[in-house]
C-alpha cells in the first residue's frame, strides 16, 4: 500500500470519504480503482463506481502486455515472445 493509498483509506475511516475519493481519483492501478469504486458505492455514486473500474478488456491487455515485456527481458533475443510455456522451444541440453 503506497503513501496515498494509506492516506485515502485512513480519510475513509475516519468518515471523511469525500476527502478521500478524489485522491484516489489521482492515482494510477486497478487497486486505487477498486478502492476509489469501494468508496463511491459506500456514497451511493454507483455510476462513477462503475466508470472508475477498467473494464476486464482494458485489464487483460494491460496483463498481457506486462507478460510480454517480461518475456523480452528473460527470453533470448530471438524476436519471439512466447505467451504459452509449451510453445516454446525445447533448449535443454541433450544428455
Amino acid at each position: 500500500m503506497g503513501h496515498h493509498d494509506l492516506v485515502a483509506w485512513l480519510l475513509a475511516q475516519d468518515a471523511r470519504v469525500e476527502e478521500a475519493i478524489p485522491l484516489l481519483h489521482s492515482l494510477p492501478g486497478k487497486r486505487a480503482a477498486t478502492d476509489l469504486a469501494e468508496l463511491l458505492i459506500r456514497q451511493g455514486r454507483f455510476t462513477e463506481a462503475i466508470t472508475a473500474i477498467p473494464d476486464v478488456a482494458t485489464q487483460r491487455e494491460e496483463e498481457r502486455g506486462a507478460r510480454a515485456k517480461q518475456h523480452e527481458s528473460t527470453s533470448p533475443d530471438n524476436g519471439h515472445v512466447y505467451d504459452d510455456p509449451w510453445a516454446a522451444p525445447n533448449t535443454a541440453p541433450l544428455e
